[in-house]
């Protein structure tokens, strides 16, 4: 599908082929300053977030640990709206919890 548009003349003038849809897939995932990069394709992702969580439940075993459910969600986040509200209710909470943490560090100086 192409768009057009009226230039200052009248004239229509074609624009490139529009994509439906979420747009661009993801390049990656922020965790503060470093970003880990996550695959284009919805398929792969939804199976690294599975097996990102899955793996983070058997935390008590070496190498895997429950960092991996957080990692896991925001992989889902990406295609899933429950992992997205999740994620974006963590970064809340956490962005809340950093403001009281430096308004009672600077009360104390």
């Amino acid at each position: 599908m192409t768009t057009a548009k009226m230039n200052m003349d009248g004239d229509k003038t074609a624009h490139a082929p529009r994509r439906r849809g979420l747009g661009a897939p993801p390049v990656g995932i922020s965790f503060g300053k470093h970003r880990i990069g996550v695959p284009r394709s919805p398929v792969l992702r939804l199976i690294l977030g599975v097996a990102l969580i899955l793996g983070g439940m058997v935390g008590f075993l070496p190498v895997l640990g429950f960092w991996m459910i957080p990692l896991g969600l925001g992989v889902l986040s990406y295609d899933f709206h429950w992992a997205r509200r999740l994620r974006r209710k963590f970064l809340r909470s956490w962005g809340r919890w950093e403001r009281k943490r430096s308004d009672n560090a600077k009360a104390r100086r």
